[in-house]
């Protein structure tokens, strides 16, 4: 619901789990308080890397 949950994909990478109504998903994470998804994003990648 918010894109906090990532995996490793079946191909191989690394994603969060799917996103429900992703159109609205920086909308959902602002009103509990977090940040826009692509910064969230850009850590996960970062720590995935090490």
């Amino acid at each position: 619901m918010y894109g906090t949950q990532y995996r490793q994909t079946a191909e191989g990478g690394f994603g969060p789990h799917p996103i429900e109504d992703p159109e609205h998903l920086d909308e959902r994470r602002a009103e509990v308080g977090l940040e826009p998804h692509a910064e969230c994003d850009r850590r996960m990648r970062q720590y995935e890397q090490g």
